[in-house]
C-alpha cells in the first residue's frame, strides 16, 4: 500500500509504502519499506485537507491559508539482492494561492463559541466539482467557500462566496443528473444546517433552505446547535413532485444522528442518540452504495451504515438505526481519532496516539498500523497493492524442497501407471485355457 500522510506536528507529507500485515508496535511483524517525510511547513502550515486531482498530482490545504498544487515523481529503489524493488515518490510544489484563511472572522464567531480556546480558521472542506474538469471548492470554518481553477500548471481563484460560521462541514451534491446549478450543505456551531445553490458561472449563491432545531428536552432545554458532518441521500421516491426533495443524514457534536426529508418540513424526522450522556461525535463516514463525494446512493435508510468517532478513542459503527455494529481498533487506538475516511474497502484512520492503521470495512480487520511521529490530520491512499517481497533463504529452500518432492511424487506416479498399463497388457495378451 501506499499512503501520503498529512503530520500535524512538523506540518509535512509522509508517504508511507507498507504492505498488509505490517504494524511498527511489535518487532516480529512486517515493518515499512519507506516512511519519508516531504514539504514540512511547521505547526503553523499543517495540512487540514488533501485532494488527489490526478495519478500524480494532489492539492494541499494548509492551515497557513495556501493551497498547493504539488506533482509527485516516482523512483525505483532497492531490487538488490533479497530487497525487495519498490517506487518512492518526490514531491515538488509547482502552484500556491495564498490568504485563503480569515483569522479576524474566527476573532469574531468565538465571542459566541461553547469552546473553551479560540479556534484557529481552518480548511473544513476539499472537494472536485462534478462535471467541471479541474475545477475545485474549499471551505474554511470562518464562512468562506472558494472556487478555484487548475489551469495552465497553475491554480487560479475563480470566486469567494461569504457564508454564515463557523462551518464545521461542506457537502456537495452528486446524486443527481448535472444542472446549472451546484447544491451545498453547511452547518456548524449555533449554525443550522442550509442549503445553497450556487450558479455554475460561480455568478450567485442562494440559500433555499435552513432546518429548524429539535424540540427542547425533557428538562425544557435548548437543544444545542452543532451539526458536525452531513451525507446526502437519493431524493425520496414517493415524493411530490412539487417542493424541493432531498435527503439527508447529519451528526451533530452533541450525539445525535439526524435524518431530514425536506418535503416533510425543516426539522429531522428522526433524531436518534448514539451515545450515553451526549459524549461528543465528530465525524461521519458511510459504509455501503456511495457516489465520489462520498453521499449515500439509497432512498431508504436500509443497505448502509456509518461510522463516526467520539473524542476519546472510539470508532464506532452504527446501523442508520442507531444498532451499534461494533468498534474499529477495540482497545488498540490510544487517543482522539482525529482523521477516518472510507476509501472503497478499507477505512483509513489517524490521530492522536500518532498511529497510522487502515482497517478491512468487511471484518473491522486492522490490515496495517504504522507510527507516524506526529498527530495525523489527513490522509491519502495511491495505491492498495502490496509490494512483492523476495524469498527468505528459509523459503528458498522450503520452495526448492517442495518442488523436489513434486517432482519425485510426479516421478513415482509415472512408474505406478506404467506398472498397471504393463500388467493389463499382459493380462490380456494370455491365451484363455480350454476346460
Amino acid at each position: 500500500m501506499r499512503l501520503l500522510i498529512g503530520s500535524d506536528d512538523s506540518g509535512c507529507v509522509k508517504e508511507l509504502v507498507a504492505n498488509r500485515g505490517t504494524n511498527t508496535s511489535e518487532q516480529s511483524a512486517l515493518q515499512p519499506l519507506h516512511l519519508e517525510a516531504h514539504l514540512e511547513r511547521g505547526l503553523s502550515g499543517k495540512v487540514n485537507q488533501m485532494l488527489q486531482v490526478s495519478e500524480y498530482e494532489c492539492l494541499l490545504a494548509r492551515a497557513s491559508g495556501d493551497m498547493e498544487l504539488v506533482s509527485l515523481s516516482r523512483e525505483r529503489r532497492g531490487g538488490e539482492e533479497g530487497k525487495p524493488e519498490f517506487e518512492v515518490s518526490s514531491l515538488q510544489v509547482t502552484a500556491t494561492l495564498q490568504g485563503l484563511l480569515d483569522g479576524e472572522k474566527m476573532e469574531e464567531l468565538h465571542k459566541r463559541s461553547q469552546r473553551r480556546a479560540a479556534s484557529a480558521d481552518r480548511f473544513v472542506a476539499l472537494f472536485a466539482l462534478p462535471g467541471q474538469p479541474q475545477k475545485y471548492f474549499a471551505a474554511t470554518m470562518s464562512g468562506q467557500f472558494h472556487f478555484l481553477e487548475l489551469a495552465d500548471g497553475g491554480l487560479r481563484l475563480e470566486k469567494t462566496f461569504a457564508v454564515r460560521g463557523p462551518v464545521e462541514f461542506a457537502q456537495l451534491y452528486d446524486l443527481g443528473e448535472e444542472t446549472d446549478k451546484l447544491l451545498f450543505a453547511y452547518g456548524g456551531e449555533e449554525n443550522l444546517i442550509k442549503l445553497v445553490e450556487v450558479s455554475r458561472d460561480l455568478e450567485q449563491l442562494e440559500q433555499i433552505w435552513e432546518a429548524k432545531n429539535v424540540k427542547n428536552d425533557r428538562l425544557d432545554l435548548k437543544v444545542p446547535i452543532w451539526p458536525v458532518a452531513l451525507r446526502f441521500m437519493r431524493p425520496a421516491a414517493s415524493a411530490a413532485s412539487e417542493g424541493l426533495n432531498y435527503q439527508f443524514l447529519a451528526v451533530t457534536r452533541h450525539s445525535h444522528l439526524q435524518f431530514y426529508q425536506t418535503i416533510h418540513g425543516r426539522k429531522p424526522l428522526k433524531s436518534i442518540e448514539l451515545l450515553p450522556n451526549r459524549e461528543p461525535t465528530t465525524s461521519l463516514e458511510i459504509v455501503g452504495d456511495v457516489t465520489p463525494l462520498g453521499n449515500v446512493d439509497a432512498t431508504s435508510l436500509e443497505g448502509f451504515s456509518i461510522i463516526t468517532t467520539d473524542t476519546k478513542k472510539s470508532v464506532l459503527q452504527f446501523e442508520p438505526s442507531g444498532h451499534l455494529l461494533g468498534k474499529f481498533g477495540g482497545s488498540d487506538i490510544k487517543g482522539f481519532p482525529s482523521y477516518i475516511h472510507v476509501h472503497g474497502k478499507y477505512l483509513l484512520e489517524g490521530g492522536l496516539d500518532r498511529y497510522v492503521r487502515v482497517f478491512e470495512l468487511k471484518n473491522r480487520n486492522m490490515l496495517l498500523k504504522v507510527f507516524a511521529g506526529g498527530k495525523v490530520s489527513s490522509m491519502l491512499l495511491l495505491d492498495v497493492a502490496d509490494v512483492e517481497m523476495p524469498l527468505t533463504k528459509k523459503e528458498k529452500k522450503r520452495r526448492n524442497k517442495r518442488v523436489l518432492d513434486e517432482e519425485q511424487e510426479r516421478e513415482e506416479d509415472n512408474e505406478l501407471w506404467a506398472q498397471l498399463d504393463g500388467s493389463s497388457k499382459r493380462r490380456k495378451s494370455k491365451p484363455r485355457s480350454d476346460r
